[in-house]
């Protein structure tokens, strides 16, 4: 008389999100020299199925967040050539907290005098989390703004002496999800100078005065040159520089 295959395992491990799962089955059969075969008649997407050809098969796979869940089913069928035997189990996907993940990867350089306006970005794809966000590392002019919708603004005007330090400007956020969890990121930028014109005045004179229209220069005079010329920036100016 043939003997009915039978499951070993009543129940099953539960999975964990973002954890790899890994479960043997094993059937016996007490018939001598019996073969049996195992299929998956149900199984989750992200589940694997391994028939190990010895009255075992092994369940894997990696689950994520939105195989989140209870009351996942997975059915296997044994066969051994002469009867067909199906075993259910129920299981259920925890789920783990994820770190946030900066979807702004980089930000734009400032403009000396001019305003900066940039947003930044964070996904936290677990239901419900809330994230705030906090300035580790930025320059004196920038002010960060926490939104409180997983976005964070950096403002501010950059001086003249801002864009004369002569290096890059480091600017490190961290954000903090309602678990505790924290990631950072640290951006670097550039504040571009704006070359600004000159201003006052150069003149040219001679014994009788500045030189015009009524007071013309002739050949032999010894001229000379004056200025009250001033950069913006701060460079030095010198009236020999100009003709």
């Amino acid at each position: 008389t043939n003997d009915v295959p039978t499951f070993v395992e009543s129940t099953i491990a539960n999975a964990t999100e973002d954890s790899p799962y890994n479960q043997t089955v094993t059937v016996l059969d007490v018939d001598a020299g019996s073969s049996v075969t195992l299929t998956a008649v149900t199984i989750p997407g992200w589940m694997s199925f391994a028939d190990n050809g010895d009255k075992t098969c092994t369940l894997g796979g990696t689950p994520l967040q939105a195989n989140v869940g209870t009351g996942v089913t997975v059915t296997i069928r044994a066969n051994d050539g002469t009867t067909t035997v199906d075993k259910t189990y129920t299981i259920a996907v925890t789920e783990t907290p994820d770190d946030s993940t900066f979807v702004t990867v980089t930000i734009p350089d400032a403009t000396e005098d001019s305003a900066y306006n940039q947003t930044v970005i964070v996904a936290d794809e677990d239901p419900g989390s809330s994230v705030a966000f906090t300035a580790l590392t930025k320059p004196d002019w920038m002010t960060l703004t926490d939104n409180n919708n997983k976005t964070c603004t950096l403002t501010g005007t950059p001086s003249h002496a801002d864009a004369n330090t002569g290096s890059t400007v480091q600017i490190s956020i961290q954000a903090t999800d309602n678990t505790g969890l924290q990631t950072s990121i640290t951006y670097t930028i550039n504040v571009d100078n704006i070359d600004k014109a000159l201003s006052g005045a150069v003149t040219i004179s001679n014994a009788s005065g500045v030189i015009s229209a009524s007071n013309v220069p002739e050949r032999g005079q010894v001229l000379t040159v004056a200025s009250n010329l001033t950069d913006p920036d701060g460079a030095t100016v010198s009236a020999a520089n100009y003709t």
